[in-house]
């Protein structure tokens, strides 16, 4: 059951990051995320954004593959995707927006 909802989740999030990293549909961020943003930063704050978005819904969908078959190794991969994918976001919002929510 655990593996289906990572799966499900991690569907999801690469949905998102396909919506905002390729597509560049900003309009699924809150808008505290970019009002302080330069209208040349947008490009590459939602690319940055969505390459953060997709590391974390790849890794969701790679331990659900794990947890299906093997417990051991769930920790490890969802972990070790989590921290550079959020830590993407964190530059890209430190980086375009000048802090989390200023």
């Amino acid at each position: 059951m655990a593996a289906i909802i990572f799966l499900a989740l991690g569907a999801l999030m690469l949905y998102f990051a396909v919506e905002i990293g390729m597509r560049r549909r900003i309009a699924f961020l809150h808008d505290y995320h970019y009002q302080n943003m330069k209208e040349e930063d947008i490009t590459p704050y939602l690319h940055l954004m969505g390459v953060g978005l997709a590391v974390v819904g790849i890794c969701f969908v790679s331990s659900a593959v794990i947890l299906s078959c093997q417990k051991v190794l769930f920790l490890p991969v969802l972990f070790g995707g989590l921290l550079p994918g959020i830590g993407v976001m964190l530059y890209a919002q430190y980086r375009y927006n000048g802090g989390i929510f200023s």
